[in-house]
């Protein structure tokens, strides 16, 4: 009975286990969590693992005082996005809106955007255009 629930908690998908994938196919884009939580870890000064875990949890990044919290609902928190929000989906949101509305300098807002993520090196100058 305990290696049949074993089994099934293994087969259980889970962003924190890094077995799902966000992305658009429409697009050609897809990203798992540890590849953002990768990114952000050495700038954060936190171990990655931990980080992913962050990211899918009822987290939030304290600017202010520079380390991770726990969001508690009705809290003098709650108004702070979950760390998933904060890192991964305002860039999405933003680089959509960028390039749905045009008039901006496009190439250069995905620019800041890939160059900000340490990205740069992984997308060519004409992609940007």
């Amino acid at each position: 009975m305990n290696e049949a629930r074993e089994q099934e908690e293994a087969d259980v998908f889970d962003p924190v286990r890094c077995n799902v994938a966000f992305g658009s196919a429409h697009d050609g884009w897809a990203f798992r969590l540890d590849q953002f939580s990768a990114m952000y870890a050495e700038k954060m000064g936190a171990r990655t693992e931990a980080l992913t875990r962050a990211l899918w949890g009822d987290f939030a990044f304290s600017a202010k005082d520079k380390r991770v919290v726990r969001l508690r609902r009705g809290g003098a928190d709650s108004k702070a996005k979950p760390m998933f929000v904060q890192f991964i989906l305002e860039a999405v949101w933003k680089a959509y809106s960028v390039c749905s509305q045009g008039g901006e300098d496009v190439a250069g807002v995905l620019g800041q955007i890939c160059k900000a993520r340490g990205l740069g090196h992984l997308v060519p100058a004409r992609a940007l255009e």
